[in-house]
């Protein structure tokens, strides 16, 4: 077992112990300090992210946005079903206009039936 070290005191300068005593005590209310400052600082930061959660938190539960998400999809399902329409029309025509089957066309473009 160490024992700590004790402030030696300065034999030119009378009571040197004492300013010893009050130098670590001012370095250890300094370090104190900036600790405090420091968890102040961490403090802040957990509060701003906790509010960041909450947040989308909120904008995920909400309804609305959910039923705005599958009205968005089934739009956009639309779309595409309408291009794809348009598309196996044209692709119908050129088999007409070819005189050959649809699934012929399809293979010219690389394509599968089913693409």
């Amino acid at each position: 077992m160490t024992s700590s070290p004790q402030p030696r005191a300065d034999s030119s300068h009378p009571g040197g112990e004492i300013d010893q005593d009050v130098q670590a005590a001012a370095l250890k209310a300094n370090k104190i300090a900036q600790l405090e400052a420091k968890i102040a600082a961490v403090q802040v930061q957990i509060e701003e992210v906790k509010a960041k959660k909450e947040k989308a938190y909120s904008q995920l539960k909400s309804p609305s946005t959910a039923t705005q998400t599958v009205q968005n999809h089934i739009h956009l399902l639309h779309i595409y079903n309408q291009i794809r329409d348009i598309g196996t029309g044209l692709f119908g025509m050129i088999a007409d206009n070819k005189g050959v089957q649809v699934k012929d066309v399809y293979g010219d473009f690389g394509l599968c039936v089913g693409d």
